[in-house]
């Protein structure tokens, strides 16, 4: 009601299986819900499997009118990859109905009213181009009226969701604040975005003057898309021996419609690895990349290891994959010596030396011989010539 507070609390869980950090958790509406409380809550961190119980005081403005207001709810946290803090974000919605005031002139009129007060999904998550089971809590919120003759026609605005036969139900009556529950099987279409959509829910029925009324309700419905990364071949490249890295070349792909994130490819197995880790990060649709580590085998024989990606959905879900390999590691080859009787390879006989020696340095010896004699006798002309100048003066 206008002026009243109440509270929004639920519990915040760490579902995953590493420590996640600096969770920031915030509640946001129309304005016409306005905090009391402060908005947003600060959790230092979560281990695995840990809860958290949160509560958010709110008050409905004095001058709200009458409908079903939607409440998100936003929960940020961080988880280290590669040793770096990676950022997360999840969303969900609830809805709070406000009994609004009324006109001048209709305090003593009565008008019954149908809500949802409660919808459930089976899975929780609408998988793209899958089934789902939808299942609808309805609420008559009038304290003095029964409500009849109800027809229901379920939409999607947009046209993400087609409903397994007829989007059209019809309820007898609803007894003055009773429930009434449908079940329907939906289904988003396959290149749907993941993200959250509205599906619209239109009442048409009477009260028990036969005064007819319509009014319309909305709940979200969350789609994802399914993962597809998909790796490629592992090559080996070179032969592997004991204690001698050889390296791997492994390439992935991502073959979805959504972004897969917080990637990270890691190689595991009994030996020792160089660039054994590589973080990827947000991985986009249709987008492809390689892993190259290396490992170093440390004996002969049949050597197993996995490579292994680990990433999350648009809603945080985790997910890994594991691509097995096998390398053979042989035996380091002997070195061969040759027999002591047996020349180097490249070398020839000491016949075979000597008449090198011969063809190669005579000549040699020759040239530089007679390089010598021409200086010889030039340096013998010059000083005769030099003691006939003399003579002559």
């Amino acid at each position: 009601l206008p002026k009243e507070k109440f509270n929004i609390s639920f519990k915040v869980t760490n579902t995953g299986g590493t420590k996640v950090q600096n969770v920031k958790v915030a509640v946001t509406s129309d304005k016409e819900l306005v905090p009391v409380s402060l908005s947003n809550i600060i959790i230092p961190s979560l281990t695995p499997g840990q809860s958290k119980n949160v509560s958010f005081s709110l008050s409905v403005a004095p001058d709200a009118p009458t409908k079903s207001y939607p409440v998100s709810i936003a929960v940020d946290y961080e988880t280290l990859q590669g040793g770096q803090p990676v950022k997360t974000s999840l969303l969900q919605y609830v809805g709070v109905y406000v009994e609004g005031t009324k006109a001048p002139g209709e305090e003593k009129k009565t008008v019954p009213r149908i809500i949802v007060n409660r919808y459930a999904l089976n899975p929780a998550e609408v998988l793209a181009g899958a089934d789902t089971k939808v299942t609808l809590s309805f609420l008559n919120t009038s304290s003095l009226m029964n409500i009849n003759n109800i027809k229901l026609t379920v939409s999607s605005d947009d046209g993400t969701f087609t409903v397994d036969g007829s989007n059209t139900f019809y309820f007898d009556s609803i007894p003055k604040r009773s429930i009434a529950e449908k079940s329907l099987m939906l289904r988003a279409k396959g290149d749907a975005e993941a993200k959250v959509y509205p599906l619209s829910l239109n009442f048409e029925y009477e009260d028990e003057k036969g005064n007819p009324f319509t009014t319309k309700e909305t709940v979200s419905i969350p789609v994802i898309q399914a993962a597809r990364m998909t790796p490629g071949e592992i090559s080996v490249l070179g032969e592997a021996f004991p204690m001698q890295p050889v390296p791997l070349s492994i390439p992935f792909y991502n073959k979805g419609k959504s972004i897969l994130y917080n990637m990270m490819v890691t190689v595991e197995g009994d030996f020792q690895a160089t660039n054994g880790s590589y973080y990827v990060g947000n991985f986009a649709s249709g987008h492809s990349d390689t892993f190259e580590p290396s490992i170093t085998p440390k004996e002969t024989g049949e050597l197993k290891g996995e490579i292994v990606f680990a990433f999350e959905d648009a809603a945080g879900k985790p997910t890994e994959i594991r691509k097995p390999f096998t390398v053979n590691v042989n035996e380091m080859p002997p070195m061969e010596n040759p027999p002591p009787d047996q020349p180097l390879e490249g070398a020839g006989s000491s016949s075979d030396k000597l008449r090198t020696y011969l063809l190669i340095g005579i000549p040699a010896f020759l040239i530089v011989a007679g390089i010598t004699a021409v200086a010889v006798l030039k340096t013998r002309r010059r000083k005769r010539k030099e003691l006939e100048l003399d003579d002559d003066f």
